[in-house]
């Protein structure tokens, strides 16, 4: 009863009042009983516990709450331990709740990591990243159908003249962004080569903060509703995809660059860390095809102007081959995609005068006017697998959600996937003894 009453609202025998009790009158005992909703989180269990402590045979109803936990929550049996529950979103160690979902990956549990495979991390093919833009229209608001039926229009409409009030105020870019609306991962061939498919559509800044701020208002049964399978793209609310590049100096031992962001207007998320440089997918890097004779976006070249607008690094023309993109991810809060990966700045594929050390970034960075940068500070951790778990440990609470990933995985792609993962959930070094 007091589950029941917790997940409804409802209280127990809420309908049988003192006077019909006293008066000895024959009654339904079930008018004690609350309602169950239709559908319950973890459904097999909740109902399970709910019913067999309802039932009216004293043998099968549990004694004690003991019983109860012994019967549905020992071992593998509790499904708020279950490894399948963990596994919706991101999780690695204690870098946990980051409502991160990762849809494709390229870094699998087989990895021991390019230190001691001295196996180069392979990212998607190029011919993966450079994708179809569909631009009729623009700027291209996809919203949902039957728009006069849809509960938050008059929400959106009221977003939408905010944020264009701000743009007009110059406190936000109103710029044109580019918003993945497909993605599909094809595993075909005698190979098997893990590759993905991905489409995008143009629309506006204004119009990815509205939806995005509808989106953090629905319940999470009305996320459920909208996108029942997490890899499932909904071309209404994602909005936005982003690059993030975690940059690898050419130091001897190298270098792994965190930033932080900027405390100023406009800055989203500002005093977090993030990992190397984070740019969104725009206008500016689409190009007309002339093999399709369509609009493209090449991912690469997006995060190569990251890159060079947010930390300094330049890379030219083949160059840019040097970054590795493996992971496709939305974040589930905001309902934002988004591609992460790195660039190792002693790849021999980049010339030996961009070949950067950390003492040469960090001159460029400090050298240019402050407000030019995202960023207003860059920290330089040896790239060495304790020296990353002492700084994650004792900054990860102020880490943006997808540096979180970033960093997990790029680590895994060097030292590999079960050292990382031991590594987190071992003892904190500082608290032994």
């Amino acid at each position: 009863m007091v589950i029941a009453f917790c997940l409804t609202g409802e209280s127990p025998w809420g309908n049988v009042v003192t006077t019909i009790l006293e008066s000895g009158e024959e009654w339904n005992p079930d008018v004690a009983k609350v309602a169950l909703p239709q559908h319950l989180p973890i459904e097999d269990y909740v109902r399970k516990i709910i019913e067999i402590c309802y039932s009216e045979d004293t043998d099968t109803r549990p004694k004690a709450a003991q019983d109860v936990v012994d019967m549905f929550f020992k071992g593998k049996q509790n499904p708020y331990k279950s490894e399948p529950s963990k596994a919706e979103f991101f999780f690695c160690g204690f870098l946990t709740n980051t409502n991160i979902f990762v849809a494709d990956s390229l870094v699998d549990e087989t990895s021991e990591g390019y230190f001691r495979s001295r196996e180069i991390p392979k990212g998607y093919p190029k011919n993966c990243l450079i994708c179809e833009v569909q631009v009729k229209d623009r700027p291209y608001h996809i919203l949902p159908k039957l728009i006069e039926e849809w509960e938050y229009y008059e929400k959106y409409k009221e977003r939408m003249r905010y944020f264009n009030e701000q743009a007009a105020k110059k406190v936000i870019e109103n710029n044109a962004t580019i918003a993945l609306k497909s993605l599909a991962t094809p595993r075909e061939g005698e190979l098997e080569q893990q590759e993905i498919l991905l489409k995008f559509a143009e629309g506006t800044y204004v119009h990815h903060r509205a939806m995005r701020d509808i989106w953090r208002q629905l319940s999470d049964s009305e996320r459920e509703q909208l996108v029942p399978s997490k890899s499932q793209v909904n071309q209404a609310y994602s909005t936005s995809f982003g690059l993030h590049v975690a940059v690898i100096t050419a130091d001897d031992p190298p270098k792994f660059l965190f930033c932080r962001r900027a405390n100023r207007v406009g800055m989203a998320s500002p005093k977090e860390y993030t990992c190397g440089a984070v740019e969104s997918v725009s206008k500016k890097d689409c190009f007309e095809d002339e093999v399709s004779g369509g609009t493209c976006v090449s991912l690469l070249n997006t995060a190569s102007r990251g890159l060079e607008e947010e930390l300094r690094v330049e890379l030219v023309g083949n160059e840019v081959d040097a970054i590795c993109l493996t992971t496709v991810y939305m974040k589930y809060d905001t309902h934002e995609w988004g591609m992460c990966g790195f660039v190792d700045l002693s790849d021999k594929r980049i010339a030996p005068e961009r070949r950067l050390k950390y003492t040469q970034l960090q001159s460029r960075f400090t050298g240019g006017p402050k407000d030019k940068f995202e960023h207003d500070l860059v920290e330089a951790v040896d790239f060495t697998l304790d020296s990353m778990m002492d700084f994650v440990r004792s900054n990860f609470m102020d880490f943006a959600s997808s540096g979180k990933l970033v960093v997990v995985k790029v680590m895994q792609s060097f030292f590999g996937m079960q050292r990382v993962e031991n590594a987190f959930r071992s003892v904190d070094p500082s608290d032994r003894g």
